[in-house]
Parts: C-alpha cells; structure tokens; sequence
C-alpha cells in the first residue's frame, strides 16, 4: 500500500504504550506523540496485528468499543487474507472494515483471482462494483453500508458496534450492528444468523466462493496515506493542503508533523469470536 508507516514488533508497541490490556478489553494503535520528518523512508509506528491460526469458512463475530477515529490521513483496516503458496489474490481478501481520512462510511470489499462476480442481492447495502477480480483483483467488488456511522468518529460516539461474518461454500455475507441494535443471537452460544436479517453485504453469485476464498488469516491495521488516503487526501474532506501539487505528499507532511491528530487512532476489541461447525 506504500503507506507513510512503520509496523513495529511487539515489544517496541510495548515499550511505547502503544498496545495494553484492562479487564477484557484489549486495545492497540498508532504512536502518536512523535513528530517525524515527512520524507523518511519510516513513517509513524503503528500496528499491523495478524492471527497465527487460518480459517477456511466459519461465522466470525467481532466487537469494537472503539475504532480508529475519522482523521486526516489515516487507512486503518480489519480484513481477511487468504493464504497459500501463489501470489495475492489467488487465495482472496476480505475487506471487512476499512476507510480512509475523515470518511464516515465503511467500503466493504472482496479481491480475488479473475472471473468471480456477485449479484449484488440480498443486501442491505450498496453494490458499487460486481466483479471482484477486476483489475487483477486490486479493485475488488465493493459494497458500502447504508447505515449511518459504520466507522471512525460516528462509530465510536455510539459506543461502537459488531461486525459479524459468515463465511460458507455459498456466500460470504457482513453484518454491522451499531451498540443499540445488536440482535440477541449474536451473543448466544451458538449464534443463529437466520435471525439477523439482511446482511449489509451478500457476496453471492457466478462466483465459486470454495475457489477463490481459502486459508484465510485475520488482520488488523493502521496505515497511513498510501495508494488510498494518501491520493484522496484533500478531495472531499477538510484535511490541510500543505502542497498544492500532491496530495500525497501533503498526506505524508500531515501524518509527519501532527502526532496530536492520531490519539485516537487505536482499536479497542471487547471479543473476537470463531464459530466453526
């Protein structure tokens, strides 16, 4: 992604306070005290957290108290990536939660290898691009929840929510809950999706989902600037421009010198569950 970031390891996330435990929550993020220099080949430490485990198909459930804010600059992200000997995306990437600078929607997206399509059905949310091997899988097939604050700041001033994914042979489909429509089977011991209504997105169709999605690792991260935040950074937000003549580069000043503006850039997981049959 050519983010402006440095992932650290655990022990210097440690030492910088930049991941801790209370009760059950556990909360990691980006540093954000240091101002750097904004053509370093480094840029802010962060946190790019992956499972040891992988899944192929089950019903994963997670709960945020909080997420990263809607900041300037900023691309975090919590996704799934298929594993395997080829190259990305033979195994696919789902894109469960991601945005970038102050959005206030999230953009749910699969990649995969060529000739996987979707219908688009059976969705609450809206179907932006159908094929998820287009571009040799960089654009994905998207879809954006229609619900109002799906992330960042909205996000976490209602407490934060679930996001819920079932993963079968069929459909991959994505939920998202804000905290006070949170259907009871999602904390049951065996969760009934059956109950849940429409998922936001349905990730059903042409495509053979046991072909193209396998293997799969769960991610998070926070990047900053990068192939996305980074060319968007002045268009249709209210982030500075610092060069009129790059927005990428007025991207990498920002995150640079404004360590005060990613406080709030840190995950904050009350559970993350696995159900496998």
């Amino acid at each position: 992604s050519y983010g402006f970031v440095h992932y650290v390891d655990r022990a210097t996330a440690e030492s910088l306070a930049m991941v801790n435990s209370t009760g059950n929550l556990v909360r990691f993020g980006a540093e954000s005290t240091q101002v750097l220099d904004p053509f370093a080949n480094l840029g802010r430490k962060s946190i790019r957290l992956t499972s040891k485990q992988t899944w192929t198909r089950g019903l994963f459930i997670l709960d945020l108290a909080h997420m990263p804010s809607s900041t300037c600059g900023i691309w975090p992200a919590f996704w799934m990536l298929g594993n395997g000997p080829l190259l990305w995306p033979v195994y696919g990437e789902l894109d469960v939660i991601e945005f970038t600078n102050d959005a206030t929607s999230n953009l749910i997206a699969l990649h995969t290898a060529p000739n996987c399509t979707i219908a688009g059905s059976g969705q609450t949310g809206t179907l932006l691009t159908n094929d998820c091997g287009e571009d040799e899988g960089y654009k994905g097939c998207n879809i954006s929840p229609t619900q109002p604050n799906s992330v960042g700041t909205g996000f976490n001033s209602n407490g934060g929510g679930v996001y819920a994914v079932e993963w079968t042979s069929v459909a991959i489909r994505v939920w998202f809950f804000p905290r006070n429509n949170i259907p009871a089977s999602v904390t049951a011991i065996n969760p009934d999706t059956s109950t849940w209504g429409l998922p936001a997105a349905n990730y059903e169709g042409s495509c053979n989902i046991d072909s193209y999605f396998t293997n799969a690792s769960l991610v998070f991260n926070i990047d900053f600037c990068g192939t996305w935040a980074g060319p968007t950074f002045n268009t249709n937000t209210g982030c500075p421009v610092l060069n009129a003549t790059n927005q990428w580069s007025s991207c990498n000043a920002f995150v640079a010198t404004s360590p005060q503006a990613f406080i709030d850039a840190y995950w904050e997981v009350n559970y993350l569950k696995v159900f496998q049959a």
